[in-house]
Formats: structure tokens, C-alpha cells, sequence
């Protein structure tokens, strides 16, 4: 099974969850395997949102 999809913009992110965008050259579109960018609770500061890098895919190695 394949499937793929299409990653928030930038600009977006920035927009609904007024947190930075690291500057990442990535794929308009993401499928299994490729990196991708996800929102996720703050490890170094409680209670805010950050953008970090996962890999896609729908079963983990």
C-alpha cells in the first residue's frame, strides 16, 4: 500500500500555532519513508509547541 500527503506550508504553521519554522528544504509532498515536519509539545520549554522533524510512514520499522 502507498499513500502520501501534503505537508502544511510554512507559512500556515507560523499563521495558526505562532511557532517558528525551522528552515528545512523538504518535500511539497511527503511519502513512507520521507522526513516530514510535526507539531509536538516543547521538551525545553513546557507548555509550548515546536516543529521537528519525523518520518512518515504508516508502519514502523
Amino acid at each position: 500500500m502507498c499513500a502520501d500527503y501534503t505537508p502544511s506550508r510554512k507559512d500556515q504553521i507560523e499563521e495558526s500555532f505562532r511557532t517558528g519554522y525551522p528552515l528545512l528544504d523538504l518535500s511539497p509532498e511527503t511519502w513512507p519513508g520521507y522526513m516530514a515536519p510535526i507539531l509536538r509539545g516543547s521538551h525545553e520549554a513546557p507548555g509550548e509547541l515546536e516543529i521537528a522533524l519525523a518520518m512518515f510512514g504508516l508502519v514502523p520499522h
